[in-house]
């Protein structure tokens, strides 16, 4: 298993067996085909969790490095799409619920920047937002939760904002940054309060986001 199931389990007091193996990151550095949706920071455990099983079977490495090396990720889930001078934008426009944006908020070493927000789904927004301001830099808000979510930051005291636009979102991420930072869209919540779906919101992000490249240049 990755050694972020393996924290997770250790964080709710769950024995694991003595025969299982911890797939990390650091393990699979030099292995990684270069250019490779696994040649990043996020996706590494994911590589080191299909070499590990690949090793365990005595399969040959080569035929999973190139498979690697055709392999794309699913649209608007958790992979980087542009960047500008220190930033890193990241498009998770399909994590619309508390888990799959927490998740993805662990994988990254830098300051994360978060935009997120949209239409409730149900689920405690308060617990939501307190482990969200333990690994969030400042938060960028939009949407019909965008509101309540700035309130309960401002009792947490984490930085926070309500933007009309996800492109006003996006742009203010993206100012003032001193060193290499992450603007990350997770929204957390389902779209449907501004968009036809999640796919929309991420082309949207991935607009601003190239916009803002270009510019860099």
């Amino acid at each position: 298993m990755g050694v972020s199931v393996a924290e997770a389990a250790k964080t709710f007091g769950i024995s694991l067996p003595e025969e299982t193996i911890i797939a990390r990151r650091e393990d699979v550095t030099d292995s990684i085909p270069v250019g490779s949706p696994f040649d990043s920071w996020p996706q590494r455990e994911n590589w080191a969790l299909a070499a590990a099983y690949w090793k365990a079977r005595g399969l040959p490495l080569e035929t999973l490095e190139g498979a690697a090396r055709i392999f794309r990720l699913s649209p608007h889930r958790l992979r980087k799409v542009a960047e500008a001078g220190l930033v890193e934008f990241w498009n998770d426009s399909k994590g619309t619920n508390f888990h799959a944006t927490l998740a993805a908020l662990h994988e990254f070493t830098s300051p994360v920047r978060w935009i997120g927000g949209g239409k409730w789904k149900g689920g405690d927004m308060r617990r939501f937002a307190e482990r969200l301001s333990g690994v969030i830099e400042s938060a960028f808000l939009v949407g019909e939760t965008g509101p309540e979510l700035h309130a309960l930051f401002q009792e947490l005291g984490r930085p926070s904002k309500v933007y009309g636009t996800l492109e006003e979102a996006t742009l203010a991420a993206a100012r003032d940054v001193a060193q290499r930072t992450v603007v990350l869209l997770s929204p957390g919540f389902s779209s449907f309060d501004m968009f036809r779906g999640y796919a929309e919101r991420g082309l949207v992000f991935e607009r601003a986001a190239h916009g803002l490249a270009q510019k860099s240049r």
